[in-house]
């Protein structure tokens, strides 16, 4: 993605080359020193970050906006808030802000995008009304007795979310492809949030989440669960989300993966969310410290990291507290402050990954060599 990327702070600092340090390059004693301090940078870098990101800030427009949804492509959308009436839609695309109001979509939320930019959300100026944006133009979904609210849409446009008729508060599931509507019964009040490219999707039905298939629904978690939500699913049907552990009080993040519910752990609180996961099984959200608050989180290989600890210097000065997507890129929407309080979207994107450790024991041993020869020269 060309996203607008925030200063290197240390960028313009760096010497390479010759204006790197006043040495004759023959130097035996200065080549030893060049070997070992590459070789302590390296190894420096791969026990400190692992898989570190760099921080792309979106921009001031974002300091009251809130991301919903990002694809393949980087592109990200959701909504603003500001001086003008109602909420906004946006698409963030290419290093800009698209607002959305331009196509006639007003008081607004954005809540999905696909791989085709094709963007799905909601409208309430009046009542509620689905739209569906395309390179074509807005197509809207409602109609004179029931009202759509589209949540998710996956790469072939298959739209999820729930409608409800305009003399009940009762909300169902339905999903909507090529100009067809169907209805699925979950049962009681249900929501759906996403939809992965196999036509499962995933969301909460009487406050339990819920894994449907296309054809069975499958409530998660045990059946003392009254309270959560099923926010995302992969393509391989592994489901994340939240819920309320009734014994602590506190949201719990869990992972749905095979048929096996697990609760994924948290930081010190006892408190955390999970809010998307990729195919990759990189699971995104927050939690928080008892000493520091919350924090945005990594879940992989069975650890849940702190992404704070996790940005390189283009991160300086911001405190990442929502983690809301990633996409197969492995690239993370998240949410933090600055120094000043103010609210930011920002883009973390993987840096090059660190040489696995047998690579890094093959790079030592040729240093080793290469020093040795050094001083017999």
């Amino acid at each position: 993605m060309a996203a607008v990327r925030k200063t290197d702070l240390g960028g313009q600092a760096r010497l390479s080359g010759k204006h790197a340090m006043d040495t004759h390059p023959g130097s035996g004693n200065n080549m030893t020193k060049i070997v070992l301090a590459g070789l302590s940078s390296a190894l420096f870098t791969s026990v400190a970050f692992g898989q570190s990101f760099r921080l792309s800030d979106l921009g001031s427009w974002s300091a009251d906006a809130y991301p919903y949804d990002m694809n393949d492509q980087g592109d990200i959308v959701g909504f603003m808030k500001g001086s003008f009436p109602g909420d906004h839609a946006f698409r963030y695309s290419g290093g800009s802000m698209q607002d959305l109001s331009t196509y006639g979509i007003t008081d607004a939320v954005a809540r999905g995008i696909n791989k085709d930019g094709t963007v799905v959300g909601y409208a309430a100026s009046s009542s509620l009304r689905g739209f569906i944006l395309t390179d074509q133009g807005v197509e809207w979904l409602d109609s004179e007795d029931r009202e759509y609210i589209p949540e998710a849409i996956n790469d072939a446009g298959a739209v999820v979310g729930s409608l409800r008729l305009r003399d009940s508060s009762v909300e169902h599931s339905f999903i909507y492809m090529d100009g067809q509507t169907q209805t699925i019964s979950i049962g009681g009040y249900s929501r759906p949030w996403d939809i992965n490219e196999s036509g499962q999707f995933v969301g909460d039905s009487d406050g339990r989440p819920f894994f449907y298939d296309g054809s069975t629904v499958t409530f998660l978690g045990s059946a003392s669960i009254h309270q959560g939500a099923a926010y995302a699913v992969n393509d391989l049907g592994q489901t994340v989300g939240y819920w309320l552990d009734s014994r602590s009080g506190n949201f719990r993040a869990f992972l749905y993966s095979d048929g096996t519910f697990s609760d994924i752990g948290s930081f010190s609180s006892n408190y955390a969310v999970a809010r998307d996961i990729n195919n990759a099984g990189w699971v995104i959200g927050e939690s928080s410290y008892i000493s520091k608050g919350q924090r945005a989180f990594l879940y992989k290989d069975s650890q849940m990291l702190d992404l704070n600890g996790m940005v390189d210097d283009t991160g300086t000065g911001y405190t990442l507290t929502y983690a809301l997507a990633v996409n197969n890129q492995n690239q993370i929407t998240a949410m933090g402050t600055l120094p000043s309080g103010e609210w930011r979207i920002v883009l973390l994107t993987p840096n090059a990954p660190v040489p696995e450790p047998g690579v890094l024991v093959g790079l030592a041993t040729g240093a080793i060599l290469l020093i040795r020869r050094v001083r017999s020269n």
